[in-house]
């Protein structure tokens, strides 16, 4: 009877140590930064979870772990300049360009700035000596230079600014024309800041200047026009002829100049411009060229 009892002890410790065994083979998965190494079967673990591996929080997100994706805090946010004609605001922590660029003044005002260089077009304006009457000329603006200076002309160097010229030629043969003579009306201006510019003119014995804000920064665009012609021949034809040379910082891609209609070039009212007056937006009453990008 003694044996018979040892024995089955025995047996008893066996199914004891059976049941309480795992009785398979883990199937681990990694441990992460939610959790420690883990059986995938039976949720067993092993040591402990990791650290989170942080990302600090950058413009436009707050401090993220790279693993698990879990954030802590509020994104920095953008800390910008200010937009301008080229270019909208930059972030100065992560060079972004946030927004847009401020609207061009003419942007809404395209079609007047539809002179092609080196392509005829009819210019209309008042007579000279009788404005009841007006008349019709054929102008043509070509021979587009780009250059540092022309020291035979005077137009001088200027650090980071390059000198653009264009000749303007035109010629009136009507009777109107010949009655009473042409009164053309010559101008420039920025496509950009066109307001600001009118605001900061100066008519100068050298040259006529104004401010333009380029890439954020103030420059002073210098014109110069010159008459070399503005005679009749043989009484039959009035030919008028000028040479005009704008300096501006290189790059820029804004000076724009034309003719407008005597009855539009009266916009000398404080606070008026081109296209806030009658006829400012009819493109038969102004005539604009728009200088390329100066570049040599």
């Amino acid at each position: 009877m003694k044996k018979i009892k040892i024995l089955n002890f025995v047996m008893s410790l066996f199914v004891i140590c059976t049941l309480t065994g795992c009785g398979h083979e883990h199937e681990w998965a990694d441990a992460s930064c939610e959790a420690p190494k883990t059986c995938v079967s039976c949720g067993e673990t092993e040591g402990e979870k990791l650290e989170h591996d942080w990302i600090l929080a950058s413009c436009e997100t707050p401090k993220t772990c790279s693993s698990c994706g879990l954030t802590e805090g509020e994104a920095i946010g953008h800390k910008l300049t200010e937009a301008n004609y080229q270019q909208g605001a930059i972030c100065t922590v992560c060079n972004q360009e946030v927004g847009d660029p401020l609207p061009a003044e003419f942007a809404e005002h395209e079609n007047l700035i539809h002179v092609k260089l080196d392509e005829e077009f009819d210019y209309e304006t008042l007579c000279f000596q009788n404005e009841n009457y007006s008349t019709v000329g054929k102008f043509i603006i070509s021979d587009y230079k780009c250059f540092v200076s022309d020291e035979e002309q005077g137009l001088e160097v200027k650090e980071g600014y390059v000198w653009q010229s264009v000749n303007l030629h035109g010629e009136y043969s009507d009777e109107n024309a010949r009655k009473y003579g042409a009164r053309q009306v010559v101008h420039d201006f920025s496509y950009y800041g066109a307001r600001e510019a009118q605001n900061t003119f100066q008519e100068n014995d050298e040259y006529d200047t104004f401010t333009e804000n380029f890439n954020g920064n103030d420059y002073e665009i210098r014109v110069d026009v010159r008459t070399n012609k503005e005679a009749w021949e043989n009484d039959v034809r009035l030919i008028v002829d000028y040479n005009v040379n704008v300096q501006v910082p290189i790059g820029f891609d804004g000076m724009l100049f034309g003719l407008l209609h005597r009855s539009v070039g009266q916009y000398t009212e404080e606070g008026q411009f081109l296209f806030d007056v009658e006829g400012g937006t009819n493109p038969s009453m102004v005539h604009l060229f728009r200088f390329p990008k100066a570049e040599l």
